[in-house]
């Protein structure tokens, strides 16, 4: 897949577009395409063809990476049940955060 990635003159880029991974180092099964599944089956069965070549590929970061995913595996593959992240949580709390801190700061300011 990343393969076809080519510039005007036909040359493999030197990285992907969007993803900052050298070409040559990028695997054609990216964890981060686990997104695009609609059904846990099918995203599994990607992941264990990407957690194969991370894994032996030799590269100690993208192993380590690998490992680490592999160990919060099942908690990344609740999503394809329930289709919900943390990013509302997320932001409602960043939003809390910042008023506090206002608070904070003008009642700090007022003194």
């Amino acid at each position: 897949m990343f393969g076809q990635f080519r510039d005007v003159e036909g040359r493999r880029p030197a990285a992907l577009p969007g993803l900052g991974v050298g070409a040559r180092v990028a695997s054609p099964r990216c964890p981060i395409l686990l997104w695009d599944y609609r059904h846990r089956g099918w995203a599994l069965r990607h992941w264990k063809h990407w957690y194969f070549w991370a894994t032996d590929s030799r590269l100690k970061p993208l192993v380590k990476l690998a490992r680490v995913i592999h160990g919060h595996l099942d908690n990344v593959l609740t999503y394809f049940d329930h289709r919900i992240t943390k990013a509302t949580n997320e932001g409602l709390n960043s939003k809390i955060h910042t008023i506090k801190h206002t608070i904070m700061v003008s009642a700090i300011g007022s003194i």
